[in-house]
């Protein structure tokens, strides 16, 4: 049947709303190639505060705050910000209302250091044995850093929030001396043995990717925050890796039972893999495909062709953009990786600020979840792709991959979804009620900027009436 012809009314509001927000002004400057962006002058930046009270933490005397107002210590949630969630949760909030029945992509975590912890919830602990570590840091609870960027929910107590909301998550354990960069593993005994210990994470990521073959159970992303750590442990010395003789053929070797492993789940799978932290202080950043098997079967070709689609390899940027001193280059993406706050053991240090290409992929891997979410009948290579083509290219003459960026990955990959940043009233359609809203609010915005008038109205959607409302409003587009 043919489809019905959108109502008389429906394209008036749709004209009006593209009036107000995109007049013939801000279309001209945004094709100036001096202008980086234009925008009618409201808050920009979006909706949806999660209703949760922030947690802090001190660290050197440093106080870091998961806060999305302004204030005097850093705010731990930096990233999330940079890469513009907030608006991504006003879409897939009013998503889920509208398909209540929808099945939520799980992620698997390959990881280290998983405990329990009731702000960290996880569909299955594999392998997992209890931590005996008398304190918690980044190294020993690793695989709870990354899992809380994921899908970490504060509940009642100061928290955080995970990029995606309700996460399915299962935590798949690895041999502990593998996690972190500690170099504890092979220390004295050379890269050999030092890299033979990686076949673990092999056989735990091939038996879990194959049980749920088995088994189907919504799995679509895999998290590989996990690296050889040549040279941050200091197991080369001096040399460069590409110098190393046999280093290559053994990379090689354990990066074809990837590559294979990738081809047959293309699919249905997205991996997305850590860059490696090996380039700390060297003019010349090591390349990423000596981070770990994963990178190098995601970055090389082979005799028997490309590299798998479905692996995408992330490198690590810090609050300006600029590629982390630590990160390996040469990967497809970029994500927040420094100064990250996020979850580790309850019962001792619930949460650390931690740095690294580690905590940049779950960046992506949750992002990626929420577009699998949104566009369910998509692949993992386009998925992948619409990451790559939505991401915000470095600036010219600096070497890092384009950073990500959630709002324009959704317009990418769903871009019937992205108007529901702006059905203000949450009737599914975006019309002459939606403009009311906006103009309402706008003008109340605008009165407490210029007269420092009182709030009244819970603009940003936190549950609270107070000062903070002219932050990340639900007004913001």
């Amino acid at each position: 049947a043919a489809p019905s012809p959108t109502p008389p009314a429906a394209e008036d509001s749709k004209a009006q709303l593209q009036s107000v927000l995109e007049p013939p002004l801000i279309q001209a400057l945004r094709k100036e190639k001096c202008v980086e962006g234009a925008f009618v002058n409201s808050t920009m930046q979006a909706k949806h505060l999660p209703k949760s009270k922030g947690a802090s933490i001190t660290v050197g005397g440093e106080v870091f705050s998961w806060r999305w107002s302004a204030g005097d210590s850093e705010d731990g949630n930096w990233g999330l910000k940079a890469i513009r969630m907030p608006p991504v949760w006003t879409i897939l909030d009013r998503y889920r209302k509208a398909h209540p029945d929808a099945i939520r992509p799980k992620i698997g975590i390959i990881d280290g250091g998983f405990a329990a912890n009731p702000m960290v919830p996880f569909a299955s602990m594999q392998n997992v044995n209890p931590l005996v570590f008398h304190a918690a840091s980044c190294g020993t609870h690793h695989g709870m850093h990354v899992a809380g960027i994921i899908g970490a929910k504060p509940g009642d107590q100061p928290g955080i929030d995970g990029i995606v909301p309700d996460a399915r998550m299962d935590a798949i354990a690895v041999d502990d001396k593998i996690v972190g960069d500690s170099g504890a593993a092979g220390v004295g005994e050379g890269w050999q043995v030092h890299a033979l210990l990686f076949d673990d994470v092999l056989a735990k990521t091939l038996d879990y990717v194959y049980a749920n073959l088995m088994d189907p159970d919504g799995l679509k992303v895999i998290n590989v925050s996990l690296g050889y750590n040549f040279v941050a442990s200091d197991l080369l010395g001096d040399d460069d890796p590409e110098d190393v003789p046999g280093l290559a053929l053994h990379v090689m070797h354990q990066s074809n039972l990837i590559r294979l492993m990738a081809s047959r789940v293309q699919d249905h799978v997205l991996f997305v893999v850590a860059a490696g932290n090996d380039s700390e202080g060297r003019t010349t950043p090591i390349e990423a495909k000596w981070a770990s098997p994963f990178a190098w079967a995601g970055t090389q070709s082979s005799a028997t062709g490309a590299s798998p689609p479905n692996i995408l390899v992330v490198e690590a940027v810090d609050r300006d953009g600029t590629r982390a001193d630590f990160s390996n280059a040469g990967g497809h993406l970029s994500a927040p990786g420094v100064d990250i706050m996020s979850t580790l053991a309850a019962d001792k240090l619930p949460f650390a600020v931690c740095s690294g290409t580690s905590q940049a992929a779950p960046h992506v891997a949750a992002l990626a979840a929420i577009l699998f979410e949104l566009a369910p009948e998509k692949k993992p290579a386009e998925i992948a792709a619409a990451l790559r083509k939505s991401a915000t290219p470095a600036p010219d003459g600096e070497k890092r991959a384009a950073m990500i960026d959630a709002l324009e990955a959704v317009s990418e990959v769903a871009p019937q979804t992205s108007r529901l940043v702006a059905d203000l009233d949450g009737d599914g359609i975006v019309g002459p009620s939606d403009i009311a809203l906006f103009s309402r609010q706008i003008a109340a915005l605008s009165g407490a900027a210029t007269t420092n008038a009182a709030f009244t109205e819970d603009l940003n959607g936190d549950g609270i009436v107070d000062d903070n409302e002219c932050f990340w409003p639900q007004i913001d587009l």
